[in-house]
């Protein structure tokens, strides 16, 4: 069982104020005792966690300040630094607890000497105290419970992490040079049941464009018999046709696959330039594990524009260091620097359209 402290500003007394305390989404019991709680769980797990705090009493006037974060009698300074609120649906740093700004998130590491020395690389001594969340995206992965059905590494992956991410905003106008941000949210708009039942239907044309699975798919059978999964091309790389254009690659039957190419055109007009794409399918109770995409034999960008079909709530996308990606929209990731995975507990198979992208003009 692990030992939370929060040490609040010395002239606190808390004895009075009611809260509501979670460790990574669950509801934890905690004790005050003058100005400290103190918190006793075994909702901590190791690499990344959050813990929330929402006060329930009334503050009127009265302001609550937090000034020290200690795990199992280690303090980490830097926690406190990052502790953040939302207003707005923006985050921004803040340790204080008044009737205006009643919830506190705290991102935290187990153990805290990993945590001290990953704060330490990711963010410039001369910044802390600042307003990180003003000019960054800070992403922390939340710790997800997959079904016990599925392989142990599987799990463990979407249970922990030992990494978390930070990246200046200003590189979204050069993205493919820093390769800092992870994805973002496209905004493209499609007929998600009509592209899944296209793909659905023509599953035996995408078998004739199956790609070769990895070796190590061959160990995840021994391990989970029946994963099923296959990933189709759908646009050759310009490695292998010589051709640049993007129709000119498209290797599917256009009057089979319409939807499919009129999201490619879409895709087009907005001024992106499409390299390759591929089509993955996953059948119901079945994974994929975490990989990253690099191929020695073709060059094409980095960041994919990624259609999710047939997602739930159940079925889930984690990019490491990251966590887990929207499923009911489209999003753009850098599938080449993050090693992801899904997992697909339900009875139906979903999609993913896949199509890696340069974004140099559509930023410029």
């Amino acid at each position: 069982m692990d030992h939370i402290k929060i040490v609040f500003s010395k002239d606190t007394i808390l004895d009075n104020t009611l809260f509501n305390i979670h460790v990574n989404d669950v509801g934890v019991d905690h004790a005050v005792n003058e100005n400290q709680i103190h918190i006793r769980t075994d909702a901590v797990g190791w690499g990344v966690n959050n813990l929330s705090i929402k006060v329930l009493s009334e503050l009127n006037q009265k302001t609550l300040k937090i000034e020290e974060f200690w795990l199992n009698g280690a303090h980490g300074r830097q926690t406190v630094y990052l502790s953040y609120s939302e207003l707005n649906g923006k985050k921004f740093n803040n340790t204080f607890l008044k009737q205006s700004i009643t919830e506190i998130n705290i991102p935290f590491g187990n153990p805290m000497s990993w945590w001290i020395t990953s704060c330490n690389k990711k963010v410039d001594i001369n910044n802390y105290g600042k307003d990180l969340y003003e000019d960054n995206f800070i992403y922390y992965p939340a710790s997800r419970e997959i079904d016990s059905k599925f392989p142990r590494a599987q799990r463990d992956f979407f249970k922990y992490d030992f990494d978390w991410r930070i990246a200046p905003k200003s590189h979204m106008k050069n993205l493919e040079q820093t390769r800092t941000i992870p994805y973002f949210e496209l905004g493209l708009e499609y007929d998600e049941d009509s592209l899944y039942q296209e793909l659905d239907r023509n599953l035996d044309l995408l078998d004739q464009h199956k790609l070769p699975k990895p070796k190590q798919e061959e160990y995840n059978q021994i391990e989970y018999p029946g994963n099923d999964w296959d990933v189709y091309a759908c646009i050759f790389p310009k490695e292998k046709t010589g051709s640049t254009n993007w129709k000119d690659n498209f290797c599917l039957a256009k009057d089979q696959f319409p939807g499919v190419y009129e999201l490619l055109e879409k895709i087009d007009q907005l001024g992106i330039t499409i390299s390759y794409g591929f089509i993955s399918r996953t059948a119901g109770e079945s994974y994929v594990g975490p990989h990253i995409h690099k191929d020695s034999e073709f060059n094409y960008s980095v960041y994919q524009v990624s259609i999710p079909l047939g997602w739930t709530e159940q079925s889930l996308f984690k990019l490491e260091g990251v966590g887990v990606i929207p499923t009911d929209r489209c999003v753009v990731f850098d599938d080449c620097s993050n090693f992801h995975a899904t997992v697909n507990p339900t009875h139906k198979t979903r999609y993913i359209i896949g199509i890696n992208c340069d974004f140099t003009k559509y930023f410029s």
